[in-house]
């Protein structure tokens, strides 16, 4: 697969790349195991979407809230 600029994206694809870059990034093997298991992926994402868990997996997030 070649990749592309930003530029070269549908908007909708532009706007979801915005979106995952100011969540500062994902855990890739996290992404890749939740694949097939869209609730927890859901869980994973909003969990990085929240400014005091963006540096720590979602093993340890809940250690957060308390």
């Amino acid at each position: 697969m070649k990749p592309k600029s930003l530029d070269e994206l549908p908007s909708n694809d532009r706007e979801a790349c915005q979106i995952l870059t100011s969540m500062g990034g994902f855990d890739t093997a996290t992404l890749i195991s939740l694949e097939y298991n869209a609730e927890a992926l859901a869980e994973y994402i909003s969990m990085k979407a929240s400014p005091h868990n963006l540096l720590f997996p979602t093993s340890v997030g809940f250690l957060l809230d308390a």
